[in-house]
């Protein structure tokens, strides 16, 4: 019988032991959130550019607008030759509207949207033309004097639709409220937001001076309102959102340039 209690006894202990390395595992992981790869440099992490495997492309390629609308069309034209017509027709209606605005990293403009288009079609499967089409909208009117009923009156009602709703209302909303309003909304518009906010973070190493001070927060709405939708949309979409947010770079990109 002792023998008995005395192995009861050793079993809560190992069992205790075991509970406090799992419990220690867990601080640990959590404290390396925020930690910067090992046996780098600060000047060099925060310098950098973002791992290389984080990109269906080689990273030179990302701001190649010729490259990246070449890929596009592509793309175009393996879903019918009248989809095709329409994006061609799409893409430049959005060169024509961004033609005279640049990036933060200095490219033109419509290399966003053209990227937005080839995530959507080239890494998630969506051969959707209308979200394709609007993707490559998507910014027409919020940064151009464009306007729904145009867009409307243009490419039909259901781009339209999509368009307005990917739209961020200046002055009338917030960046966390526009995010909440595309999450209550239909699946087409969350993988087009799920897909820009994937595009901007990929272009993080773009950025130069005070623009990096938006990091923290473009970090925390990218983890706290747009994953959740993605995971809620697309199994593609949240797995490559989730493993850039995670990717100690991006991390200590936001936690560097923090207040």
């Amino acid at each position: 019988m002792p023998k008995a209690k005395t192995k009861r006894v050793r079993k809560k202990v190992v069992s205790s032991a075991r509970a406090r390395s799992h419990s220690q595992k867990h601080k640990a992981k959590t404290r390396r959130v925020s930690r910067a790869p090992a046996g780098t440099r600060r000047s060099e992490r925060s310098n950098g550019q973002p791992p290389t495997n984080l990109y269906p492309y080689h990273i030179e390629r990302h701001g190649d607008v010729h490259w990246q609308i070449d890929r596009f069309r592509a793309f175009a034209g393996r879903i019918g030759q009248d989809n095709a017509a329409s994006l061609e027709k799409a893409l430049s209606f959005a060169q024509e509207r961004h033609r005279m605005q640049m990036r933060k990293g200095g490219s033109d403009y419509i290399i966003h949207p053209v990227r937005i288009a080839n995530i959507l079609f080239g890494e998630w499967g969506i051969k959707d033309a209308d979200v394709l089409a609007a993707a490559l909208l998507h910014d027409v009117v919020e940064d151009t004097q464009t306007t729904v009923k145009e867009i409307k009156d243009v490419f039909g009602d259901s781009i339209g639709r999509l368009v307005d709703g990917l739209t961020m209302w200046k002055g009338s909303e917030t960046h966390d409220a526009y995010l909440r309003r595309i999450a209550k909304g239909s699946d087409r518009l969350r993988l087009i937001k799920c897909a820009d906010t994937l595009d901007n973070l990929r272009s993080w190493h773009e950025c130069v001076g005070e623009e990096r001070e938006a990091f923290p927060r473009w970090w925390k709405q990218a983890h706290d309102l747009v994953l959740p939708m993605a995971l809620r949309t697309s199994r593609a979409a949240a797995r490559q959102l989730d493993d850039v947010l995670r990717d100690p770079w991006y991390q200590f990109q936001a936690q560097c340039n923090g207040v």
